[in-house]
């Protein structure tokens, strides 16, 4: 503890290397955990790397845990407002299928549908839960140069199917295998089937 009477005291906890494990700077209200300059109320720096995702199992930045067994169990970071508290959760269960990383938008999270926007699901589904009449927008610029993209594929065959919209022709475009357009609609709403009958 840095002892400066009549101001704000910082407090440290050092590892046996000198590095700081850590660091309450008093004077801006911030923590830092492996660093000494944190830079937000709460600062988490780690030099770990790792192409390799399951090295997260052994050397993970940040871990929250739940020591409940059984479907259900549950771990969740609340975002906490004036207005209506969000949360991203993560539900397990026994089937790997039924597990899911959701993202809450409102008052209440856990099971309650109405207010989960995006699920992730174990077995790879994703779904996107809107009210109005956008429930999914894709949206990589508005330069000429740029195009939006939604691309279909597998493991096996790669990119199987893709749906491009031209923001320089305004014209949406559909492709299969990785071909040329097979279907475009241009920004007058005509037709133009440009693949093999």
């Amino acid at each position: 503890v840095v002892n400066d009477p009549g101001n704000d005291a910082d407090f440290r906890v050092e590892s046996d290397n000198n590095t700081h494990m850590l660091f309450v700077d008093a004077g801006n209200d911030e923590v830092g955990i492996g660093t000494s300059d944190p830079r937000s109320p709460l600062h988490v720096q780690t030099s770990h790397t790792s192409t390799d995702v399951t090295a997260a199992n052994t050397n993970s930045t940040l871990s929250i845990g739940n020591s409940g067994s059984g479907d259900g169990v549950y771990n969740s970071i609340k975002f906490a407002g004036n207005q209506q508290d969000m949360y991203i959760m993560s539900v397990n269960d026994s089937t790997q299928a039924d597990r899911r990383l959701g993202f809450f938008v409102g008052s209440v999270a856990g099971d309650a549908t109405t207010d989960e926007r995006l699920s992730i699901k174990g077995d790879g589904n994703v779904t996107v839960t809107g009210s109005g009449n956008t429930a999914l927008e894709i949206n990589t610029g508005n330069n000429s140069g740029d195009n939006s993209q939604l691309k279909f594929g597998d493991s096996a065959d790669g990119d199987v199917g893709q749906i491009n919209y031209d923001h320089g022709t305004n014209a949406m475009q559909f492709r299969v295998n990785g071909g040329p357009n097979a279907l475009v609609l241009d920004s007058s709403g005509n037709t133009i089937v440009t693949g093999p009958n």
